[in-house]
């Protein structure tokens, strides 16, 4: 049998780094040998792998990666979400600024649309964030979300500002409103991009469109305790409002009365009257019978006097007994001879008031009440004397 005659290279991808070797070896993982006859293998430089035959390096992708830790790799490593590796060949991935993300490939960056964002906490975002309710961003790529100034809302797409109208607001606590906030009954905002709104004086009432204080008409008022009322309350009973724009109501003096409208006070007519006690009255008060008042405008009326009567309500003078009939008065020596019936003429009889000045007593009507009850107490002899 005979021996060797000649020593073999080694192939590409393998190599013998000792003389006298009896077989060659494959290079260690992530390692290649180019040529033939190599005596030793080498790493792939950063940004490369070997391939599978050991026999040379490969770039790795845009969106692939290695780095000088990964040097026997076989394969080169995709960016983690959010980076990118935009050419070839490269050792590492970087992340994106603010204000964008990484595609899916993971070989560029895209710019967030407006109303969105991206911040330095986010670098690594393969998506940008929508603003939050009341927020925007105007412009793409956009690293922060703005709120609206106060008397404006974010819109729907988180894009722009939009003003309220009158009749609406929003205030420094709202800046994350996504909508205007009606003024409450009462209150209005009498321009576009109010922050707050405001109650109406005394006097006025907010409208229903809650963009304009409207003034009360006469015969009704609000105060200040009634600010935010959305309607004008009417004068009570018996008061008045004569002007529009009333902050109050007041009663009408003693004499007058207050109109079914409430707007004016009127003068109580001879035989009628309002006193103090009836400044809330609708309507003049009439004497009573026995009484009388002889102008407009009385706060009281007259008692008819000891020789005068009056039998009606509302009169506006008494009147003279006829003759034969008188208005009674004194008469206190018989109260004792009386009849708990007679008492109540003697009542009248003693203090002629406006009851007793009613009517007049015919003459002969006396004489049977006060001469009758003295014939049955006197002695006979005096008695027979009486002629009745």
């Amino acid at each position: 049998m005979g021996g060797n005659s000649a020593c073999s290279s080694c192939l590409a991808g393998q190599f013998s780094a000792t003389a006298a070797a009896g077989e060659c070896a494959n290079c260690s993982t992530g390692q290649i040998s180019a040529a033939s006859g190599s005596a030793s293998c080498t790493s792939c430089d950063a940004g490369k792998h070997r391939d599978t035959a050991r026999t040379s390096c490969v770039t790795c992708t845009s969106g692939h990666y290695t780095d000088i830790s990964m040097v026997g790799n076989t394969a080169c490593a995709a960016c983690t979400a959010g980076q990118i590796s935009a050419a070839a060949g490269s050792a590492s991935c970087t992340g994106c600024d603010a204000g964008k993300h990484s595609d899916a490939s993971r070989v560029s960056c895209v710019s967030c649309v407006a109303g969105h964002f991206t911040d330095a906490a986010m670098v690594s975002n393969t998506a940008c964030t929508a603003c939050s309710a009341g927020q925007i961003s105007a412009a793409d790529g956009s690293a922060a979300c703005t709120s609206c100034d106060a008397g404006k809302r974010g819109d729907s797409s988180r894009t722009s500002c939009v003003t309220c109208s009158m009749g609406q607001y929003t205030d420094v606590s709202m800046v994350s409103n996504t909508a205007c906030t009606a003024c409450t009954a009462g209150q209005i905002s009498a321009a576009d991009g109010s922050a707050a709104c405001t109650s109406c004086d005394a006097g006025k009432r907010g409208d229903s469109s809650r963009t304009s204080c409207v003034t009360c008409s006469m015969g009704q008022y609000t105060d200040v305790s009634m600010v935010s009322n959305t309607a004008c309350a009417a004068c009570t009973a018996g008061q008045i409002s004569a002007a529009d724009g009333s902050a109050s109501c007041t009663s009408c003096d003693a004499g007058k009365h207050s109109d079914i409208s409430r707007t004016s006070c009127v003068t109580c007519i001879a035989g009628q009257y309002t006193d103090v006690s009836m400044v809330g009255n609708t309507a003049c008060g009439a004497c009573s019978k026995g009484q009388y008042s002889t102008s407009d405008g009385s706060a009281e009326c007259a008692v008819c006097g000891t020789t005068t009567y009056n039998p009606d309500v509302s009169a506006i003078a008494c009147k003279e007994c006829p003759i034969g009939s008188s208005v009674p008065a004194g008469g206190g020596a018989f109260k004792q001879l009386r009849s708990a019936t007679d008492a109540l003429l003697q009542q009248a009889v003693t203090s002629p008031t406006a009851s007793a000045q009613q009517e007049c007593l015919p003459l002969m009507f006396l004489v049977f009440h006060f001469m009758l009850p003295i014939a049955r107490i006197v002695p006979g002899s005096w008695r027979d004397g009486l002629v009745l």
